[in-house]
């Protein structure tokens, strides 16, 4: 009994919020003679998976991990169990050999007595995201029954881990037909306290990164990044340059150091640049006093919309060293968290809306949201809605008196005057939609034969204008003449012609 208990706390230390669950895993995993199968049920990043695998690598029972979606059949759920409790990859040397070729659950049954004797005659299968096993009842049926097949020559364990429990009528008419109960264990979501001393656990890793990036320690006492306690100062790469703020060129000259920006994506900076911050330094302690103050008012934000540790894990570390920018720069002082926040206040509320994005954007300047937003709404586009998207950027930028020299097919003669094409004006103008399907065929004509009917066109436009990459300027009440204006930026109309390979440059400045 005082085992269980130590086992317990020990466990319990390394999992905050996780303790009950802990207590229930211990009672039911430390007697070998109990193998009833057992559902860990829960949200995501609860804790599930984690929890269970140091409750079993304390008890040092051998247990085999298997994904119920990386494994969709049978014969590869089989065959990657047998792998597992043999310690056996297959890689060039046994010629990409698995240990058995299981074909039948009675030769996964042979194989898995075999491994449980060998392993000391005590065996787990945890599968994971094991709702995926309730469209395949017959598989399932024989998952949970293996403690029973298995009993007299090995103690198998079963342990399903999943999101959602089972469908309640088919597991009833196993427990109904096996005389035996599925154990059910249940992670709770996280509370908001436990949240902060689950992220606060990072404080260390993300401080060091972001203080000591590449193993290089910002030295507080001379203000510059020393290495093994020489006077000798290295930029995030490696490279030698003077401890001074700024280094001597070839030519004489000095180089500019690195911006404290540059810190905060230490791999990222050249090899050439110095390494001395321009304003200012903070520790690790210094760093880590920051984060816990900033994962308090995080957890505020985002314990509403998600929590799941693993993405609030993700966010956080991506927004720390933004939220401590201020304070590299040296406009802000470290330890002044009212100030730090009010600056980022508007990127916690932005990134926000960005849960579970992986599209590398966790918000970023105050205006850098349009854009962002405008180039992946325009990348998503059909081919035909990208050209239509070119022609209005185009007849807002250029005027009409210049349609015929920069749009025409009509081959210049090689006596003809060649004037001065005109620049592109910064603002845009309105024009008609005649005109834009005009440029649009000439556009078109240059990159393929093909064109797409007029009233798919026109529901392209629709499209846009729905977006508001193009805007209408003219009455909406009046059908005739119907005018619009391009709302793009040059730099997404740009990434918008390189996704098509259109030469955007042909349009610009020329004699």
């Amino acid at each position: 009994m005082k085992r269980a208990r130590d086992s317990v706390s020990a466990i319990s230390a390394r999992w905050p919020g996780r303790e009950e669950q802990c207590k229930q895993l211990c009672q039911l995993l430390e007697d070998p003679e109990l193998c009833l199968p057992l559902l860990v049920h829960g949200p995501s990043g609860g804790g599930k998976t984690a929890v269970l695998h140091d409750v079993l690598q304390h008890f040092q029972i051998p247990a085999a991990y298997i994904d119920c979606i990386s494994n969709p059949t049978d014969r590869g759920l089989y065959t990657a169990t047998l792998n597992q409790l043999a310690q056996h990859t297959p890689c060039a040397a046994n010629h990409y050999t698995n240990w058995s070729q299981c074909d039948t659950p009675a030769g996964f049954i042979a194989g898995l007595r075999q491994l449980a004797t060998a392993r000391g005659g005590r065996v787990c299968l945890v599968l994971d995201k094991a709702e995926r096993l309730a469209q395949r009842m017959t598989l399932l049926q024989i998952l949970l029954s293996l403690p029973t097949l298995c009993a007299g020559s090995a103690a198998v364990n079963i342990v399903l881990v999943a999101e959602t429990p089972f469908p309640t009528n088919d597991v009833q008419l196993w427990e109904i037909a096996t005389e035996l109960h599925l154990l059910r264990v249940y992670f709770p979501g996280y509370t908001q306290p436990q949240l902060s001393t689950v992220l606060k656990r990072d404080a260390r890793n993300v401080a060091a990164r972001l203080g000591s990036a590449n193993g290089l320690a910002l030295d507080v006492r001379h203000k510059a990044l020393t290495v093994n306690n020489t006077g000798q100062t290295y930029n995030s790469r490696g490279a030698t340059c003077e401890p001074k703020g700024t280094r001597p060129t070839d030519n004489g000259q000095s180089c500019a150091p690195t911006s404290a920006s540059a810190l905060v994506n230490a791999p990222e900076a050249e090899c050439n640049a110095a390494a001395t911050p321009t304003t200012s330094y903070a520790s690790t302690q210094e760093f880590t006093t920051a984060f816990d103050t900033f994962v308090g008012t995080f957890v505020d934000f985002f314990s509403a919309v998600c929590r799941d540790t693993h993405e609030l894990r993700h966010l956080v570390r991506e927004l720390f060293p933004k939220y401590v920018l201020p304070a590299l720069h040296g406009a802000v002082d470290i330890s002044d968290t009212r100030k730090l926040m009010q600056e980022a206040l508007p990127l916690l509320r932005r990134s926000l809306r960005r849960v579970y994005a992986r599209d590398g954007e966790t918000g970023g300047l105050e205006g850098d949201e349009p854009r962002t937003s405008s180039a992946i709404a325009a990348l998503e586009m059909p081919g035909c809605s990208k050209y239509l998207l070119l022609a209005g950027y185009l007849a807002s930028h250029f005027p009409v008196a210049m349609d015929a020299k920069l749009f025409s097919s009509t081959k210049r003669t090689s006596g003809a005057r060649r004037g001065r094409r005109p620049a592109a004006a910064d603002e845009s103008h309105s024009f008609t939609v005649e005109r834009l399907l005009a440029i649009f065929d000439s556009l078109q004509s240059e990159a393929s034969s093909t064109r797409p009917l007029r009233a798919e066109l026109l529901v392209q436009l629709a499209s846009l204008c729905r977006m508001q990459l193009l805007l209408r300027t003219s009455n909406e009440e009046l059908l005739d003449g119907i005018r619009l204006r391009c709302n793009v930026p040059f730099e997404v109309v740009e990434v918008v012609a390189r996704s098509i390979k259109f030469d955007l440059r042909q349009y610009q400045e020329v004699s």
